[in-house]
């Protein structure tokens, strides 16, 4: 385990062999790495479980690689961290480390102060859910008018069961009101006659003629609503229920939709509602951030503090060893140069070698084809044709 937690601190076990005191500073070091590992893994299986409701064996294998890829990263950062000179230097040097850091721990810290909340966020949830879900029915309501479609069929099966002046839907008919209020004014005037004697049988009559007309309003009207309610009440009621299928549907699916809607960003809009709701919620809020942020930020923290004091044994043979290493490939580098112009030189020398021996070669074949071509003149001379 030991060996395992100065790997992680990054340290040179080669040389930290070589100060078994300083084992300790970077054994804890590496704890701190392995600890951030830790609460990125379990981050990253909580925010998948809250936001994609994955299955746990999922949730713990893409969680565990999460967890190496901050232990590896952890481990670069703070190994890739010499010291420096002066106090300044290392401050710059920390920097874009730290800032990475940070965001590494925002990431982090936000799954699991979500976990840490769960109870409130649910009731904020289902209180968030409540209020959407009043909106959209009230939406789909407006959308389907099924009150509207409702009273169209009542009132053609008022207009069906009309049978006389008695029923309220045959008095609202225009020509029945002219009727009844006309049959009114003439059954006034005949009481009026009747009080004064004066053309008393021209006013019955009157009144009667009225009362005719009356019925015949309304036997006329109670004819035409129930020809107008035949002809509507079929489409009316067929348009009904589909808008009742639609409108159910499309309650069910919003009540599913927002059923449903309990990922990452409703946790934490919930948890920003509770928070300026709260404010025992957003100062508890604020320390647990802090707190997991600070732990993910305490390596490279750490090994900043680290600098501010004397170098430690390790730092001492690690900047020795690193001298040697450094002449080492120096020596290597100019051997390898001098070994390049050498060989660079050998080669020069073949060329040259090879350039001399070609035209020595050259002469020697220009000799002997000058002694051929002067003993075949030779022989010609002494023989003859």
């Amino acid at each position: 385990m030991g060996r395992f937690l100065i790997w992680l601190s990054g340290a040179n076990r080669e040389v930290l062999a070589k100060t078994p005191g300083e084992s300790g500073k970077y054994e804890g070091l590496g704890g701190v790495v392995l600890t951030t590992a830790v609460m990125a893994a379990l981050s990253a299986g909580l925010a998948l479980h809250l936001a994609l409701q994955a299955p746990i064996v999922v949730c713990v294998a893409i969680g565990l690689f999460w967890g190496l890829a901050i232990a590896n990263l952890d481990r670069w950062l703070v190994g890739a961290f010499p010291r420096r000179d002066t106090v300044g230097k290392n401050f710059l040097q920390a920097l874009p480390r730290l800032l990475m850091a940070l965001l590494i721990g925002v990431v982090v810290s936000t799954p699991l102060v979500l976990r840490v909340f769960n109870n409130e966020i649910e009731k904020e949830i289902a209180a968030q859910h409540d209020v959407t879900r009043d909106q959209e029915r009230r939406a789909i309501f407006a959308r389907y008018q099924v009150g509207v479609w409702e009273k169209k069929v009542a009132t053609d099966e008022a207009y069906l069961a009309a049978k006389d002046g008695n029923d309220q839907v045959v008095k609202d008919q225009p020509n029945v009101k002219a009727a009844a209020r006309a049959a009114y004014q003439a059954d006034q005037a005949y009481k009026r006659a009747l009080d004064s004697g004066v053309r008393v049988e021209a006013a019955s009559n009157e009144r009667d003629a009225r009362r005719r007309q009356y019925s015949a309003a309304v036997a006329s009207a109670v004819t035409h609503l129930h020809t107008v309610g035949n002809q509507n009440i079929g489409a009316d009621r067929q348009e009904l229920e589909r808008r009742r299928d639609g409108q159910a549907a499309a309650l069910q699916e919003s009540a599913d939709t927002i059923s449903r809607n309990k990922g990452l960003l409703m946790r934490v809009e919930a948890l920003s509602s509770l928070r300026s709701k709260d404010s025992g919620v957003q100062a508890t809020y604020l320390v647990l951030w802090a707190f997991i942020t600070l732990v993910e930020v305490l390596p490279v923290l750490l090994k900043f503090l680290m600098t501010l004091g004397a170098p430690g044994p390790y730092e001492v043979a690690l900047a020795s060893y690193n001298q040697d290493q450094i002449k080492s490939a120096e020596q290597h580098i100019e051997h390898a140069s001098k070994a390049r112009e050498e060989e660079l030189a050998a080669r020069a020398r073949l060329r040259t070698k090879q350039t001399e021996l070609s035209a020595e070669l050259g002469e020697q074949e220009m000799r002997r084809r000058l002694d051929r071509a002067s003993q075949r003149t030779s022989g010609s001379t002494l023989f003859g044709p």
